[in-house]
């Protein structure tokens, strides 16, 4: 995959923890994020250029995202965690991923890959800085 996806939303939600979101607009990704709090929204568009974007995209295929399965990371015995969902679209391929209380292997360096199309390090929090003992492969 290279360049500008013609679709792509990323959200991260904690019960009663912080929220992170990146929805695309054209070629714009609005990030939110919500702290702990939730008093207030951090709102931030960027503009991720070509080359962004294929390093993302390089980097979602080797951490082998690409074959995540839908429904694998689910846990409804843990009431009220974390939900996640990932989906976009490019001409050619429709991904969509989502989970609730698990995590895919490798996924805080997915969120580190967000975190470097939009040039914030500090995207997805602790998530991006899970240990992989924490993360629960499927």
């Amino acid at each position: 995959m290279k360049g500008w996806p013609r679709f792509f939303q990323f959200y991260l939600m904690t019960w009663d923890g912080p929220e992170y979101k990146l929805i695309q607009r054209r070629k714009l990704l609005i990030y939110h994020h919500a702290p702990y709090t939730r008093d207030f929204t951090f709102i931030e568009t960027q503009e991720p250029d070509e080359e962004h974007w294929n390093a993302f995209w390089k980097a979602f295929e080797e951490i082998g995202a690409a074959n995540w399965k839908e429904g694998d990371y689910t846990d409804r015995s843990i009431y009220r965690g974390t939900d996640w969902i990932f989906y976009f679209f490019v001409p050619s391929c429709e991904y969509r991923c989502t989970g609730l209380n698990r995590f895919p292997d490798r996924f805080p360096e997915l969120i580190r890959a967000f975190g470097e199309l939009i040039d914030d390090p500090r995207f997805g929090g602790s998530f991006a800085h899970m240990d992989q003992e924490s993360v629960e492969p499927a």
